[in-house]
């Protein structure tokens, strides 16, 4: 409605207004600012201490007791891990009573696992060898950002069929019924150990994560907004099975579109981080994913551009069952390193406080 579109057009012009002048007009004046502070209240905590000190002494001196003072010994407070993953979420897969074979059992020797133990306590990987089973994108919701700081955005973009491709329309509806979401990404706000973060996810339920129309822009818009609030950007691909062909050329056009729009972001100061997870292939790895400087891939996870069915279509032959590994894109240069999930926060937080972004709102 109209009204709607004012609200919006109304808090967008706002957030330009407060962000702009937080950033772009007191930010270069803070360190003077925060020096005269400090030499102010230098001088002043020396004249209050000048007055202040003879009567400390004399109210000591009247209250101290003669006696010792009893020495308590001191409590010991339990250490807590700030980046352990609590039981606020547990995979549905860890209510299978059956056991799970490793992938890896016949090279080393994995015993059959139980499936409550390996999708609850374990996070989904093999204690032995250390595979990485796949979890549902709810898991990564709930475990990785701090607790109730997921605030979503965009959520009303809707994916559709612009060509009317025959049968898909139909599916595309299935898929929207089966995950109760518009499209194939999913872009919020959150918190990473009290660090403030954009976040775009494209996960498996929706089409296998593939990209048209309506992923492209929620992308766009999630980078406008980490770069009007100075936040790092994070792209999650939870899966992606590339660009959607239902939409031709309206889906193919969204490589570029994202990749100007994040490399405007990057160009502005921002950070932006890409982590990759399950299977990630074809056009937004070869575009907008791939054109991050800091990419790193949990464990398991299977990365490339062609993948191997549409490689072996195409020549006829069969590629190496490690061809898309992890391993192999670290030892090619394509990502930066490989994740544990079980340490996906820890050093996801680490990445955040230490990587570049200079116009970020913590630098």
């Amino acid at each position: 409605t109209a009204a709607t579109v004012n609200y919006q057009r109304i808090r967008l012009a706002a957030n330009k207004f407060y962000y702009t002048v937080r950033y772009d007009i007191l930010r270069p004046q803070h360190k003077q600012v925060q020096q005269v502070l400090q030499d102010v209240s230098g001088e002043g905590s020396m004249l209050l201490k000048h007055v202040s000190a003879p009567i400390a002494a004399a109210y000591d001196f009247l209250t101290t007791k003669q006696e010792e003072k009893q020495i308590k010994p001191p409590v010991a407070t339990p250490q807590v891990n700030e980046f352990e993953y609590d039981d606020t979420y547990t995979s549905p897969l860890a209510n299978e009573d059956r056991t799970v074979t490793c992938p890896n059992s016949e090279r080393y020797g994995c015993k059959d696992l139980w499936v409550p133990d390996v999708y609850g306590e374990f996070c989904g990987v093999c204690e032995n060898c250390g595979h990485h089973f796949p979890l549902e994108y709810h898991w990564y919701l709930k475990q990785l950002f701090d607790r109730d700081s997921v605030r979503e955005f965009n959520r009303e973009v809707t994916a559709g069929n612009p060509l009317e491709a025959s049968g898909f329309g139909q599916r595309l509806q299935a898929a929207k019924d089966k995950t109760r979401r518009k499209s194939g990404i999913i872009t919020f706000e959150g918190r990473v150990q009290g660090v403030e973060v954009v976040v775009a996810m494209l996960y498996s339920d929706f089409r296998n994560g593939t990209v048209g129309s309506a992923e492209g822009e929620k992308f766009v818009l999630a980078c406008e907004l980490a770069k009007l609030k100075r936040r790092p950007l994070l792209s999650y691909v939870h899966t992606t099975g590339g660009i959607r062909i239902q939409e031709g050329t309206l889906g193919v056009v969204q490589m570029p579109k994202c990749t100007m729009a994040v490399r405007e972001y990057v160009d502005s100061g921002g950070l932006y981080i890409v982590v990759y997870d399950n299977n990630s292939y074809a056009g937004p790895v070869a575009s907008f994913l791939g054109c991050s400087f800091y990419q790193f891939a949990i464990r398991s996870s299977r990365i490339g551009f062609a993948g191997p069915r549409v490689i072996r279509d195409t020549t006829g032959e069969d590629i190496p069952p490690d061809y898309h590994s992890a391993k192999n894109a670290l030892k090619r240069g394509h990502i930066q390193g490989i994740w544990d999930r079980r340490d996906f926060r820890r050093n996801l937080h680490k990445a955040l406080e230490t990587m570049g972004g200079r116009s970020l709102y913590y630098r």
